[in-house]
Formats: structure tokens, sequence, C-alpha cells
């Protein structure tokens, strides 16, 4: 049988100099992990590692000791005395961070490279589009203009967007090339 539980919920009571020295120790934080996501990014090999390997494996190449007295990336150039708690908990961050963005950017490149088998990558029309679409009620909209004036160019740098290319009586929606 499950044991009842009870959460009590209490507000921290600290004075204003407490304040600001968490917000510093955030600040440092968040740029500790900075730093230790671009070393995973310049060494990749990190994310085949187990937690404990890559662990040990960014404390080497970045915090000096007795064995190891001029790692290659010092973690110095960011703050000196960095305690080790400290250290260990910017990497699990930085090592969770660098695994997400790693597998989310292999399942992006999976799903484009499907989309582009699916396709076919279209490459330009061997002749000229014989008509343009007419797409101003997608295009422009309340946001980009408060009345449906169709200029000649409608964006800012002067460039046109084509939609499509096509008879614009055989297709009633605008296509993404």
């Amino acid at each position: 049988m499950a044991k009842a539980m009870k959460t009590i919920r209490e507000s921290l009571n600290y004075p204003p100099p407490f304040a600001e020295y968490f917000a510093a120790n955030h600040v440092l934080f968040n740029r500790v992990v900075a730093f230790y996501f671009e070393v995973i990014q310049a060494h990749e090999g990190v994310l085949d590692l187990t937690a404990k390997e890559a662990l040990t494996a960014l404390e080497t190449l970045t915090h000096a000791t007795e064995k190891n007295p001029s790692p290659l990336l010092p973690l110095t150039e960011i703050a000196e005395g960095i305690p080790a708690m400290f250290r260990r908990a910017a990497i699990n961050a930085a090592l969770g961070s660098a695994r997400s963005f790693s597998s989310s950017l292999k399942n992006w490149r999976t799903r484009k490279a499907r989309a582009e088998a699916k396709q076919g990558v279209q490459g330009a029309p061997a002749c000229p589009s014989q008509a343009m679409e007419q797409v101003s009620s997608l295009v422009c909209g309340n946001v980009e203009r408060a009345y449906r004036f169709i200029h000649p160019s409608q964006s800012v740098d002067g460039h046109l967007l084509e939609l499509g290319q096509g008879a614009h009586v055989l297709t009633r929606t605008a296509r993404w090339l």
C-alpha cells in the first residue's frame, strides 16, 4: 500500500546581498555551461561516451591537476577556483544540452533527407513561367500592410517572392519550392 505524502512549501527569506550572490552564481554557472558546450562541440567524440567517462574526459581537457598541469582548454579562462561540484554540475548540464541538440539535429537531418528523397530535388524549370499565381490574399495580411495594396515587389529589399510556377487556374493553393 502506498504512503501518503504531504508537500510543504516555504518561501526562502534571505537578505538582499544574498540575492546578488545568487544572481552572480547563476551568471557564472551559465558561462561555465556555455564553455563546456563549446568544448563538447569541438570534441564530438565525447557524446559517444557514458556520462562518467564523458565527465572524466571533459575534466581532463579543461581542469589542471598534478597529473595534468596544463590542460588543452583551461577553465581558468572563465574564472579561477571553480569548486568541483559546481564544475561537475555544469559539465552534466552541458552534456545534457549537447546530447539533446545532437539527437534533434540528427532527427532533423533524417527527416529532411526522407522529405527530399520523397519529393526529389526540384531544379530550375527549362522554360520560364508563363503565368504567376496571385497569392496576395495569402501573403498580405494585417501584419504586413494595413490595406491589401499590391506592390510590384512585396519585400523590403526589392526582391520578388515566387511561390510556385504554373497556371493559376489549375492550382488553388501556393506551392513552396
